[in-house]
């Protein structure tokens, strides 16, 4: 086989190779990382927390984030928790993934449904 033909094959191999080595790699240093922020730096300041990832268009790692954050972090209070569901629900919602969205936000009592009797329920 001619240099060509193992250059353009390793070439190709890479191009799959090296996005999951990135992901992995950079996602595994911020999920040990993230839990140690304080909500306000995970969940309220641009260019922290959740928000970093979402900003570079990475929405269901960012979801995956708050959702490991979450998980880990039994401190939080339930105006908290709402707030972060909620975000992660946005973040579903922008991976496309709007069935994990809704239901994130029904669970999590972001979306009020009334009842037959007008009594707002989660």
């Amino acid at each position: 086989m001619g240099l060509i033909v193992k250059t353009r094959k390793l070439l190709r191999i890479m191009e799959w190779v090296l996005p999951i080595l990135y992901i992995f790699l950079a996602g595994g240093c911020e999920k040990k990382s993230l839990p140690e922020l304080d909500y306000n730096a995970f969940d309220q300041r641009p260019g922290k927390g959740w928000r970093k990832v979402a900003e570079k268009g990475h929405f269901l790692e960012a979801a995956s984030l708050i959702d490991a954050y979450i998980e880990k972090r039994t401190d939080l209070d339930v105006s908290q928790r709402v707030n972060l569901n909620f975000h992660a629900g946005q973040m579903y919602a922008f991976a496309d993934d709007h069935r994990t969205a809704i239901d994130r936000f029904y669970l999590y009592g972001v979306i009020l449904m009334p009842t037959s009797d007008g009594v707002v329920e989660p």
